[in-house]
């Protein structure tokens, strides 16, 4: 993380985009621990690290991955719906 280069993203200075040694990654302060569910479901892109800051806050690191928000139309289209079924099944 020392060689990196940081972009803030958002409003609330939770998010960042990095730039590594090992490639572009999606780092994130104090996220829900709901993602590394989504993460290990292949929902999300993948959860690379967690560490742990002195002041108590949890950094966690995602593969980036360019894409785009959903829309409302999309959210509620029967291919999420069922890609949300089909990860959330319980076996």
């Amino acid at each position: 993380m020392q060689d990196g280069n940081y972009i803030q993203l958002g409003r609330y200075r939770t998010s960042l985009y990095g730039s590594e040694s090992a490639g572009e990654v999606f780092l994130k302060r104090n996220s829900s621990p709901f993602l590394a569910a989504l993460s290990g479901e292949g929902i999300a892109p993948k959860l690379m690290w967690t560490k742990r800051a002195g002041n108590g806050d949890v950094l966690t690191a995602q593969e980036w991955l360019n894409g785009r928000s959903l829309t409302t139309e999309e959210m509620n289209s029967m291919e999420v719906i069922d890609l949300l079924k089909r990860n959330s099944s319980v076996s």
